[in-house]
């Protein structure tokens, strides 16, 4: 009976033992995990390695990631530089030269560049020809540079300085009394024409005598020359009726307004003209000092 005994208990002993040592078989309990194994020391030997679950908290602890490696390429490949691809998608058997991150928003007028701290930049195409007064764009066709003029009222220019539109005016002295005129063209009724007058210390002109009117227009041709009949006529101070110096064009005052111009026509001066005072014309400033 004894002998029995101790058969059975060594074919049992046999029996476990090849069980345990059979390849493929794995004991209920023991499931396994992938974790990306990283060397202390040499950590760009990193690997996926395969343990058991169990296992799991203790690599972890020593700096292995869960997972295989190629699931945290982002991390295990970053070259802190923002203008690489990091997050390559395959770096089980380590990390390859890393791609160059493209920058291009498809428009052309920006310029497309990397920083390496900020990744990719994109500056918008700086047109400017140094004229302020040109509109300076971008044509986003092509990507070229485009300098369209300031566009002016008639008779107004664009001033080089603010690149706004201003007044067309020139200053010139009469020798007849020594006072300073600014002529200026544009499109201006008589309020505002008196307004810019006051506003530069001066006063619509009056007219004295003819040699006066003849100086103001032939200065204001040699400039201005005929452009049309609202941009050679200039407005001036002088009122019908009130005794002073006329020099009325033929059919004139006719009594469309109390308030004068003076328009040229060519080379002839025409004489004056009574209009509204809310039509639009050039005019013509007075400083009164010397006299």
């Amino acid at each position: 009976m004894k002998l029995r005994l101790s058969f059975i208990l060594v074919l049992l002993l046999v029996g476990i033992g090849t069980f345990a040592i059979m390849p493929g078989i794995v004991l209920a309990g023991s499931s396994k995990v992938l974790v990306c194994h990283i060397p202390p020391g040499n950590p760009d030997n990193f690997h996926t390695i395969k343990i058991g679950e169990k296992a799991l908290d203790a690599h972890l602890a020593h700096g292995d990631l869960a997972g295989a490696c190629n699931e945290a390429c982002a991390e295990l490949c970053n070259d802190g530089d923002a203008c690489t691809i990091d997050d390559i998608g395959d770096c089980d058997h380590g990390c390859p030269v890393a791609n160059p991150v493209v920058c291009d928003d498809g428009l052309k007028c920006t310029i497309d560049s990397c920083d390496s701290l900020e990744g990719c930049m994109y500056d918008p195409v700086v047109c400017d020809d140094g004229d302020a007064c040109t509109i300076d764009a971008c044509d986003p066709v092509d990507g070229l540079c485009t300098d369209t003029p300031v566009s002016c009222t008639e008779g107004d220019v664009c001033s080089p300085d603010t690149g706004q539109c201003v007044l067309s005016c020139i200053t010139a002295t009469y020798s007849g009394n020594g006072h300073e005129y600014t002529i200026c063209q544009g499109a201006n009724d008589r309020d505002a024409a008196q307004a810019y007058c006051e506003a530069i210390g001066s006063v619509l002109s009056y007219i004295d005598d003819a040699a006066e009117n003849t100086w103001v227009s032939n200065t204001a041709f040699a400039e201005f020359g005929f452009v049309s009949f609202q941009l050679s006529s200039y407005w001036i101070a002088n009122i019908k009726g009130d005794g002073g110096f006329t020099n009325w064009a033929a059919g004139e005052p006719n009594g469309d307004g109390i308030y004068v111009h003076v328009p040229r026509y060519g080379n002839d001066l025409d004489g004056w003209n009574d209009v509204p005072e809310s039509w639009a014309w050039g005019f013509i400033c007075e400083s009164l000092n010397g006299d």
